[in-house]
């Protein structure tokens, strides 16, 4: 399932994880346990947010939703 997650992030889509859990049929503590494991194993990088001021410039803010969440994480794909 991991390799599914990894293959559904290349996309550059942006998603929640409740729509990842969806995709994958599982739920959003698991998709969020595989993020977690990715992150530590260095396929992904969990960017640190300030979303009062982070937000401008970005290409992506007009899809994003994480402006309006509190609780919001990002995370990118690292090169490897």
């Amino acid at each position: 399932m991991l390799k599914q997650l990894l293959t559904i992030l290349q996309d550059e889509t942006i998603y929640q994880v409740e729509d990842i859990a969806n995709k994958l049929g599982t739920s959003t503590a698991m998709v969020v346990a595989m993020l977690g494991m990715l992150t530590r194993q260095g396929y992904l990088g969990e960017v640190e947010q300030a979303c009062t001021s982070a937000c401008k410039g970005c290409a992506l803010a007009k899809q994003c939703k994480v402006a309006s969440r509190t609780d919001a994480h990002i995370w990118v794909m690292n090169a490897r």
